[in-house]
């Protein structure tokens, strides 16, 4: 398709090494230095629930009780933006050491989608203009023994001289309006000054 793909992506999708997968969601998101947002209750709920989430997956694809979650809710900067970002690790069954098949049981991308993945899709499907294409999709190295994937946030998506990117932010239960939308303007801002500083 000619599609070209520049990436300043903040957050990793899967990464597995021989029989071990991680997954690093990242879900709250803050530009103020003293983490105020991020210790709000919206903010420890929406990592709660990803964080939920990612397990429920994982423990389709891996040995019982190998997955545990390590770090959680530990705050990262990225461009001026800080962000909360946990991870869930376990051990693959060894029918998925040897081949990507795993990766059908891990999409949608819970922290794009949240829960229940289905009945989200099938919101997304109908309520979105427009196709989203690459963005919140996923891009993946592998090989053998190793992968690394990444969730395509904070892209930039080239094809038939066409370049678009795209922003959003998680909106929940407990999401103020004027808040996510300051979000996503923050966000198109750590964005530009990833694009200008590279």
């Amino acid at each position: 398709e000619n599609v070209k793909i520049m990436s300043f992506t903040p957050e990793k999708f899967v990464t597995k090494i021989q029989n071990q997968i991680c997954m690093e969601p990242i879900k709250g998101t803050s530009w103020n230095n003293d983490f105020s947002e991020l210790n709000g209750n919206k903010e420890i709920y929406e990592q709660t629930m990803i964080v939920d989430l990612v397990r429920n997956d994982l423990n389709s694809v891996c040995n019982y009780g190998s997955v545990h979650v390590y770090q959680p809710f530990s705050i990262f900067q990225n461009s001026g933006l800080y962000q909360m970002q946990s991870f869930i690790i376990g051990n693959l069954l060894k029918k998925y050491e040897n081949n990507l098949q795993f990766f059908k049981y891990l999409f949608p991308i819970a922290s794009v989608s949240g829960p229940p993945k289905k009945s989200v899709l099938k919101i997304i499907a109908q309520t979105e203009e427009k196709f989203r294409g690459y963005y919140c999709g996923c891009i993946a190295f592998c090989n053998e023994n190793k992968v690394s994937s990444f969730v395509l946030i904070r892209s930039i998506f080239s094809s038939n001289d066409r370049v678009y990117f795209g922003v959003g932010a998680g909106i929940t239960s407990l999401s103020d309006p004027v808040q996510e939308k300051e979000e996503m303007k923050q966000k198109i801002i750590s964005f530009l000054k990833g694009w200008f500083t590279s």
